[in-house]
């Protein structure tokens, strides 16, 4: 089965045609819109993960503080430099929101779209009265992939193929297992059971249909990212295939771009010889 680029590909790490809830309520006015304001620092955590992968010590069952505490040192100082750049909106949303959360799974869906993921707990929730700041993001981040404890990660029960020849590439987790969506009371059978080593890969989340100049509508009051994540030694082949996702997300943007504004001129046309 070969992935084809279509209107369900996806622009960066939202939709291009964003799938709405029909019982969402609608914003009447464009003061009611929530602006999506993370962007730059889920670039910047995917970006330091991709800089520093290189040099990262291995993963030791035995000794696992070692990689914990690299990858700690690396994102506490990230933190830092996030919130000391002026060009990074403080607040992840505009205007700010009260809470905010955090998903970690495997592998993307099979139909390319995060509202297609199994139904779970967020594995990250960030709560702050004053509106959740990209300084709550980062410390919830760091806190849960690079503690003394592992972080638990989801596994996607149909995952995207990693290749354009259809074949995916089996976790260490689950090769070999059956595949099917776990039952309600099986939570454990949807988790990494050995989370050594484990680096963000890529990032997606839902978006509305709102835009204000050049930003985005948040899905919901409550918005939700999605971390995919990979073991240390899966990293360089996953990030590589990402990255040849991007390279055709960016293409279809582009295409897409140029037929709007090529429809705007043949519009324009038609006005000005009526």
């Amino acid at each position: 089965m070969k992935r084809t680029t279509d209107e369900t590909e996806v622009r960066g790490t939202r939709l291009v045609d964003n799938v709405l809830d029909p019982e969402r309520p609608a914003l009447d006015t464009e003061e009611e819109m929530i602006v999506e304001k993370w962007h730059e620092v889920v670039k910047a955590i995917q970006e330091t993960t991709k800089e520093y992968s290189a040099a990262s010590p291995s993963f030791d069952p035995s000794s696992p503080s070692d990689f914990q505490t690299y990858w700690r040192t690396v994102f506490s100082l990230l933190r830092q430099s996030v919130s000391a750049d002026p060009g990074i909106p403080r607040h992840l949303t505009a205007p700010p929101v009260s809470k905010f959360t955090i998903t970690l799974f495997d592998a993307i869906h099979g139909l390319n779209c995060p509202c297609c993921h199994p139904d779970v707990e967020p594995n990250i929730v960030l709560d702050n009265s004053d509106g959740v700041t990209k300084e709550d993001l980062m410390d919830g981040f760091v806190n849960y992939m690079y503690s003394a404890v592992l972080p638990r990660v989801y596994i996607e029960p149909m995952p995207l193929p990693d290749d354009e020849d259809g074949e995916t590439e089996a976790t260490v987790e689950n090769q070999g297992e059956d595949t099917e969506a776990p039952a309600d009371d099986e939570d454990d059978a949807v988790e990494f059971r050995d989370n050594a080593g484990t680096l963000v890969y890529s990032a997606s989340w839902m978006s509305g249909c709102g835009v204000k100049g050049d930003e985005t509508e948040a899905y919901s009051s409550e918005p939700n990212i999605v971390f995919y994540c990979c073991l240390q030694a899966e990293y360089p082949k996953k990030r590589e295939i990402e990255e040849a996702r991007e390279r055709k997300r960016e293409s279809f943007r582009k295409r897409k771009a140029a037929e709007e504004e090529r429809e705007r001129e043949r519009e324009l046309f038609r006005r000005r010889n009526v």
